[in-house]
């Protein structure tokens, strides 16, 4: 292998392998995520001469990725569930909006439906390095999310999106514009201090490692038994529905929409059932790393089907394509299932009981 080629195996494992952190590591681990997808491009053309040919379409479905990674890890570490249900409705807007961006073309469309989640996201962790989000009030969430959504991200997509600017070429072009964000930064500065004295002091010492100030029960040897068929399975499909148009269309895979939805929702509904069937016999999977892999072979297994029963009918299938979205798919659907069970769904009744402590 080349030098060419180990570089481009780097940077396509770091799009990949550094998301995984963002559930124990949230702030750096989604910060270090958004700063390789903005050089990653950058990166490959300076040291490997170009681009590799069709990385852009990889690229939108890595962004993807490390947001549906971020969305899954609120379920293992908020406890605020008013600000879980803000980033739920973000994360699905953004996805809406992508989805419909896929299907259209019309750029517009990323105006409308913002990815205000990203900066909540990264607002809340950013909080919680040193406070606990849960003593704010609902509406000071909600505010913090209509700031994001309206001073910051709306002129960004607009930036990005409609005006398609380059910022080195208009920092160059526009020197003044330095002293612009030097004065930006100050405002910004100035409102977090005050907003600092609001919080009153710290709430624990600064930590990037969210499990150094969650208190977490010791975990049963088994997980509640949730019924097959219920809102997480509906939720679940709507997930794997939306990120199966928009990586179709984005990796161009040789599949009608429907036909994937379909196919996939039924794989879905398969591990769900799987997981099911295990929790009823007592049992589960102690190690996620270990769920993964059954859950990829089971997949992959069920994918080897389907292509051939597409051959048979003299239809081809893109398969590097097509076993590089399953794989994303699954490592997606393994976090959900076990991080829904480990944080939110059992801590939300004790998050409420801590706001209504705090307010009295």
């Amino acid at each position: 292998m080349d030098i060419d080629s180990l570089i481009i195996v780097a940077v396509v494992l770091s799009r990949f392998l550094v998301p995984l952190l963002i559930p124990r590591f949230p702030l750096p681990a989604i910060i270090a995520s958004l700063v390789i997808d903005a050089v990653d491009g950058t990166i490959l053309e300076k040291l490997t001469g170009s681009e590799p040919e069709g990385y852009q379409s990889y690229d939108k479905a890595l962004d993807i990725y490390y947001l549906a990674i971020a969305y899954v890890s609120t379920m293992r570490n908020w406890r605020y569930l008013g600000a879980f249900q803000i980033s739920r409705f973000l994360f699905y807007f953004r996805m809406l909006g992508v989805t419909a961006f896929e299907l259209s073309g019309a750029r517009w469309v990323l105006i409308v439906f913002p990815n205000t989640f990203e900066y909540f996201f990264i607002w809340y962790e950013a909080l919680r390095t040193r406070w606990n989000p849960i003593k704010l009030a609902v509406g000071h969430v909600i505010g913090a999310a209509v700031v994001i959504w309206v001073v910051i991200k709306l002129p960004q997509e607009y930036w990005i999106h409609i005006a398609q600017l380059d910022f080195t070429d208009v920092m160059r072009d526009y020197p003044v514009l330095w002293a612009v964000i030097a004065v930006g930064a100050i405002v910004l500065l100035f409102l977090a201090r005050r907003y600092r004295r609001f919080l009153g002091p710290p709430d624990w010492k600064t930590t990037f490692a969210v499990d150094t100030h969650l208190d977490r029960d010791p975990l049963p040897e088994t997980r509640p038994v949730q019924p097959v068929i219920g809102w997480v399975l509906l939720e679940k499909i709507l997930l794997v529905s939306l990120l199966s148009i928009i990586y179709v269309t984005v990796l161009d895979i040789d599949a009608s929409t429907v036909e994937l939805v379909v196919a996939l929702t039924v794989v879905v509904f398969v591990n769900s059932a799987i997981s099911h069937l295990l929790t009823r016999r007592g049992t589960s999977f102690r190690w996620l790393a270990l769920e993964f892999v059954v859950m990829v072979i089971f997949n992959y297994a069920v994918l080897l089907l389907y292509i051939g029963l597409r051959s048979s009918f003299s239809a081809e299938v893109e398969t590097g394509a097509t076993f590089f979205v399953v794989l994303l798919f699954t490592l997606i659907l393994t976090l959900y299932d076990r991080y829904r069970y480990m944080g939110t769904a059992l801590e939300h009744d004790r998050g409420l009981e801590l706001v209504q402590r705090l307010r009295r």
